[in-house]
């Protein structure tokens, strides 16, 4: 048992392309059977009749226009060679900052990461009394 969206997309091909002969005579009954769907093939012959009665442009100076815009708007994209320096440099500033903690403290302990040399208890104590 085939479906109504089966149906619907039968209907929608046989707009488009020419149906074989199995896919023909089960649109034809469904047609024949179902309401909706004859509604629906009448909307489709509508639709494409609206767009067959509107008129061709008379000079191709609006697609060239579109053309052209499209063309400069690809253009005026940021290169991605600008990407490569961007990420080069964030590389850069990155192992910058981690050979200058390595070179002061000797290590890259969670200490010299935090930029605290064994913080004890009683420092947090008075450093939260300060504020």
């Amino acid at each position: 048992m085939k479906d109504e969206a089966y149906y619907q997309s039968l209907l929608a091909r046989s707009f488009d392309e020419e149906l074989d002969d199995g896919d023909r005579a089960d649109l034809e009954q469904a047609l024949r059977t179902s309401f909706e769907l004859r509604q629906q093939a009448g909307q489709y012959r509508k639709l494409r009749e609206a767009f067959r009665s509107m008129p061709a442009p008379e000079s191709s100076a609006f697609t060239d226009a579109v053309m052209q815009k499209v063309k400069q708007t690809v253009a005026d994209r940021v290169p991605v060679r600008w990407l490569y320096w961007a990420a080069a440099a964030s590389i850069a500033v990155i192992l910058l900052a981690g050979g200058s903690v390595y070179w002061s403290a000797g290590s890259f302990s969670p200490d010299a990461l935090v930029g605290v040399s064994e913080l004890a208890p009683e420092d947090a104590v008075t450093l939260l009394q300060a504020y």
